[in-house]
């Protein structure tokens, strides 16, 4: 069923068995469900490789065949196969029945039921006590009693953006951050366990650069209004340029949309040579390749953005002849001018949403309104951004490895499963050695996940009993 030159084959037929909305499907696996019970006159093991056959065929149709998603016949298939596996629980040590097992877990998640298949009763678990906080938490979203926060305060992760909104930095209620205690998430599961890390970790980050940016509005607007507050602690540290503009767009074939913008000269550079604010700026280290910005127009729209070019090069690169990217002007940098600097940027999301705001501020700079230029010294975007993306992938995703240990979905139950041994100590004659705790001597001791411990723990005792005796010998 893995063949590269009989996949499309193969493929057809699982498509042809699925049929015209499902007709041939519900029609077979409804004949298979209502005689599966047959099987349990045979050999357990029968039973198991014939469930196992009947499930990777199931799991096959349901791939390859969107709509079998949203057909509820094919969710009761899925809790009767579950049932027919349960039974065979006592001979979960045959590579068919993880597979199996695993199949019609992953089935489970694609479906929406959840757990319906128990994790493998272990024969000892201990029972612990955990204090649980019952403190209410203002849920997300449309769950919220007050509403939505803001435009970005969606309850699924996959809708947030990662970058702050207008709208969420202007917003004055407190951010959702789910606490540990995983009965009070608003999404059960595995999904609410990486909802949790992904608006943890978001805020770890994001909202950092949320509150600053906040700050410089405020600060903007009390200038204008004659008034002065403290600036606020625990927020990004920041590199103010006034009176930026949108100079010019263009086009790098790598690079896609560069924006070319221009901003005021910091004061202390002012009346230097050029010379001296090439070395000024390459001692600041500031505006470095890579660094992220946020232009901020007078509405309090971010537009979030990462240093392409400040055609700021040392003296070795000058040595190495190193040139600066292609397509990007000569004239494209920040210490030529003593009245302006020039940097080219680049859009962190190039999305049609930022790409409409630069053109506006484009328009509205041949107008001759400016922006604020924000730059988050020692905030490194690759840092957050590709892990905040992979949880929002992850979430919903039909395989998890670890999901019922990581996060159950009956939370309240306090028992430590035992996790089963992996597939390959299940197979044939398999055996762990132990004969390394003995030291080097040549002592055979080894255990088959399937076979009691007692022959093993007695040989163990006996070898470590008479080490010790011969260490107190020797003293």
């Amino acid at each position: 069923m893995s063949s590269l030159v009989l996949e499309n084959d193969v493929n057809n037929i699982f498509t042809f068995l699925f049929g015209r909305n499902g007709r041939r499907s519900i029609s077979l696996f409804g004949f298979l469900v209502q005689h599966v019970s047959e099987l349990q006159k045979h050999a357990e093991d029968d039973m198991t490789d014939a469930l196992d056959a009947i499930i990777t065929v199931f799991s096959k149709v349901l791939d390859l065949n969107g709509a079998a998603i949203l057909m509820d016949e094919f969710s009761h298939f899925a809790v009767a196969l579950t049932i027919a596996l349960r039974t065979l629980s006592g001979n979960s040590a045959r590579p068919s029945f993880a597979r199996a097992e695993a199949n019609l877990k992953r089935l489970q998640m694609r479906l929406g039921l959840g757990n319906a298949l128990p994790v493998r009763t272990a024969q000892h678990h201990v029972v612990e006590l955990r204090p649980t906080s019952k403190l209410k938490r203002d849920a997300p979203g449309e769950h919220s009693d007050q509403g939505p926060r803001h435009d970005n305060g969606f309850a699924q992760i996959k809708n947030i953006r990662i970058m702050p909104t207008a709208l969420e930095i202007q917003s004055l209620r407190t951010e959702y951050l789910p606490g540990i205690d995983a009965s009070q998430f608003h999404i059960p599961g595995v999904d609410g366990l990486l909802d949790r890390h992904f608006r943890l970790v978001r805020e770890d980050n994001v909202g950092l650069l949320r509150d600053a940016i906040r700050a410089e509005i405020d600060t903007h607007r009390d200038y204008d209004a004659g008034t002065k507050r403290a600036t606020p602690k625990h927020i990004a540290r920041t590199f103010v340029y006034r009176e930026a503009r949108l100079y010019d767009m263009k086009f790098h074939k790598f690079r896609g949309l560069d924006l070319i913008y221009t901003f005021k000269q910091p004061s202390v550079v002012a009346t230097m040579r050029s010379s001296e604010r090439r070395k000024w700026w390459q001692a600041s280290r500031r505006l470095q390749n890579g660094a992220l910005v946020c232009v901020l127009d007078f509405r309090g729209n971010p537009l979030f953005c990462s240093v392409s070019s400040t055609r700021l090069t040392n003296e070795e690169s000058d040595a190495k002849k190193v040139q600066p990217p292609e397509d990007t002007p000569a004239w494209a940098n920040v210490y030529e001018n003593d009245a302006v600097a020039f940097v080219v940027l680049s859009l962190v999301d190039t999305d049609v949403p930022n790409i409409m705001l630069a053109l506006e501020n484009f328009d509205r700079d041949d107008l001759g309104s400016s922006e604020t230029l924000l730059e988050f010294p020692g905030v490194l975007l690759p840092s957050f951004q590709p892990t905040l993306k992979a949880l929002q992938r992850m979430q919903g995703s039909a395989e998890f490895l670890f999901a019922e240990f990581l996060a159950p979905l009956a939370p309240n139950a306090q028992k430590l499963h035992s996790i089963p041994p992996p597939a390959y100590a299940t197979k044939g004659t398999f055996s762990f050695d132990l004969s390394c705790l003995t030291g080097g001597k040549r002592l055979d001791i080894s255990v088959s996940p399937d076979t009691a411990l007692d022959a093993s723990k007695k040989a163990l005792k006996v070898h470590l009993t008479r080490h010790k005796l011969l260490r107190l010998s020797t003293l």
